[in-house]
C-alpha cells in the first residue's frame, strides 16, 4: 500500500489523508449506480468493485483513484493556509497592491476613517492610563500632552502611510509609464516587473522578523516601568491593554518607516539604471518626473512630522520621574527622522536631479557642436582679386556675429526648457525648509540659551 502511495506522488504525512479518502470511496462505491461497459454487454459500479455479466457471473475491474487522492492531497496545505490567505487578501484589499496591471484601490475615504479610529482608540487608551495613574501629580499635563502626540499625530501618520505607500507607489510608477518618461533599459528591468518586486521587499520576511524583534524589546522596555503599577486586577487589565496599543503603533510605526526607505531606495535605484526620456514641454513643467516630486514632498512631509513630534516629546519629558532619558519614544523618532530624510533626498531629488541633467546635456550637445563649428569656421584668404582694396567686409563679420548670436539665443531657450528637477524651484525651497525645520529650531534654541546664559 505504502509503495503504490509514494507512485502516486504522495508523501508519508498525507498517508492518513488518503486513507480516510480511501474509505469514504469504497464506503460509498458499494451502493452507487450501475453503469454499461461499452461494447461488452456488461454492467459495472462506479466502485470499481468488480463488473457483471449478463449471465449473472462477476468479474473484477481496476478503476485509476490516482487522480482522486493526488486531488485530496493537493487540497491539503490550501486548506492549512486558508487563514494566512484570508488575512493577505483582506491586507491586499485595503493597501492594494503595486501591480501598473492593476488599477489601485481607492480607499481616501474609507483609509482616513480608519486613521481617525485610531487615533480616537490610542488617545482614550492612553490619556485613561495617565488619568488612572498620574492624575494626582504635577506632571499630568506633560504626559497627557505626550499621549495626544502619539495619539493624533503619530497614529493617524503611520496609519494612513501604511494604507496609502503602495497606492502613491502605483501612482507613481504608472504615471512615469504611461507618460513614457521610464523604459527598460540594459541594466533595469521594465516598470511592471519592478513594481512586483517592489512589492515583495515590502514585504519581505527580514523586515517582519526585524520589525518583530525590535518590539519585542520595546515591549520588554516598556513592561518593567509597568509592573510597579499593577497592584489591582482593573489596574492590571488598563495596564495590559495599554501595552498591546503601545506595542501595536510602535510595531506600525518601525514598518512603515522601513517600507517608505525601501520604497525611496528601490525607486532610486530604478532611476538609475532605467532609460529616462524627459520630456521638456510636459504639462507638469518638470519633464515628466513631477510623480517622483510628489512622492518627495510626502516622504519629507512625514519625516518633518516625525522630528517634529520626537522634539516635542523632547521637551514635554523635561522634569518628569521619566525623563527624556528614560522615554525611548523621542529617540526612536530622531532615528527616524534622520534614516529617512537623506534617504529621501538622495533618491528622489539628488539622483533624478543627476539623470535629468544627463538628458539635458544629450539634447544640447548639437546645439554645442554647432556653436564650436561658427567659431572654429575660417573664411578663405581675402586677396585683392577677391575683394579690392578699401572694401567694407563689416557684413560678412556682422552675419557671422548674427549666426552664433542666434546659436547662443537657442541654447538658452533649450536649457530653460528643459527641467533639472523633478519638483519646481519655489516648492523645492518650501519642502527643504520644512524637512530641516525640526533640526534647525532645536540647535537655534541651544544656541540662544547658552549666549543667555553667558551673558551677565
Amino acid at each position: 500500500m505504502m509503495t503504490w502511495v509514494r507512485a502516486c506522488g504522495c508523501d508519508r504525512k498525507h498517508v492518513p489523508s488518503v486513507m480516510a479518502v480511501l474509505s469514504e470511496y469504497v464506503s460509498r462505491g458499494l451502493h452507487s449506480h450501475r453503469r454499461t461497459v461499452p461494447g461488452s454487454g456488461r454492467t459495472a459500479d462506479s466502485s470499481g468493485a468488480g463488473c457483471q455479466m449478463a449471465d449473472g457471473a462477476s468479474h473484477p475491474t481496476t478503476v485509476d483513484l490516482t487522480p482522486l487522492l493526488i486531488g485530496a492531497v493537493a487540497t491539503q496545505p490550501a486548506e492549512r493556509g486558508g487563514m494566512k490567505q484570508l488575512l493577505l487578501r483582506c491586507r491586499n484589499w485595503m493597501t492594494g497592491t503595486i501591480d501598473l496591471d492593476k488599477d489601485p484601490p481607492h480607499h481616501d475615504l474609507l483609509n482616513a476613517w480608519i486613521a481617525v479610529a485610531a487615533a480616537v482608540v490610542v488617545g482614550a487608551v492612553l490619556g485613561l492610563q495617565d488619568w488612572q495613574s498620574v492624575r494626582d501629580k504635577p506632571e499630568f499635563a506633560r504626559y497627557l500632552f505626550v499621549d495626544a502626540v502619539a495619539a493624533f499625530v503619530l497614529t493617524p501618520l503611520f496609519v494612513s502611510a501604511q494604507l496609502g505607500l503602495r497606492e502613491i507607489a502605483t501612482s507613481l510608477l504608472r504615471r512615469l509609464d504611461h507618460d513614457e518618461v521610464i523604459r527598460a533599459g540594459e541594466k533595469s528591468e521594465t516598470p511592471s516587473d519592478f513594481a512586483k518586486k517592489l512589492d515583495k521587499r515590502l514585504d519581505h520576511p527580514l523586515v517582519v522578523v526585524g520589525t518583530a524583534l525590535l518590539t519585542a524589546g520595546y515591549l520588554i522596555y516598556e513592561l518593567r516601568d509597568y509592573l510597579n503599577e499593577m497592584t489591582s486586577p482593573p489596574a492590571t487589565l488598563l495596564i495590559a491593554i495599554t501595552l498591546v496599543v503601545q506595542v501595536a503603533l510602535f510595531y506600525l510605526g518601525v514598518l512603515t518607516i522601513i517600507q517608505i526607505s525601501i520604497a525611496c531606495r528601490d525607486v532610486g535605484r530604478f532611476l538609475r539604471r532605467c532609460k529616462l526620456n524627459v520630456q521638456p514641454l510636459h504639462p507638469d513643467r518638470c519633464g515628466g518626473l513631477r510623480p517622483v516630486g510628489h512622492m518627495l514632498d510626502l516622504v519629507l512631509t512625514a519625516a518633518a512630522i516625525l522630528g517634529g513630534a520626537g522634539l516635542c516629546i523632547f521637551l514635554a519629558a523635561q522634569d518628569t520621574p521619566s525623563g527624556p532619558t528614560r522615554r525611548p519614544e523621542s529617540y526612536v523618532l530622531a532615528i527616524f527622522y534622520f534614516a529617512l530624510l537623506p534617504r529621501a533626498f538622495y533618491n528622489l531629488l539628488w539622483v533624478p536631479h543627476l539623470r535629468m541633467k544627463e538628458c539635458q546635456e544629450e539634447v544640447l550637445k548639437p546645439v554645442m557642436r554647432e556653436f564650436r563649428d561658427a567659431i572654429s569656421h575660417t573664411s578663405p584668404p581675402v586677396t585683392e582679386d577677391v575683394m579690392p582694396p578699401g572694401t567694407d567686409n563689416a557684413p560678412r563679420l556682422k552675419a557671422k556675429a548674427d549666426s552664433l548670436s542666434a546659436i547662443t539665443s537657442q541654447f538658452k531657450e533649450i536649457a530653460a526648457a528643459c527641467p533639472v528637477w523633478p519638483l519646481r524651484t519655489r516648492v523645492l525651497q518650501g519642502v527643504i525648509a520644512t524637512a530641516v525645520l525640526p533640526v534647525v529650531i532645536p540647535v537655534v534654541t541651544a544656541i540662544i540659551s547658552g549666549f543667555l546664559t553667558r551673558a551677565p
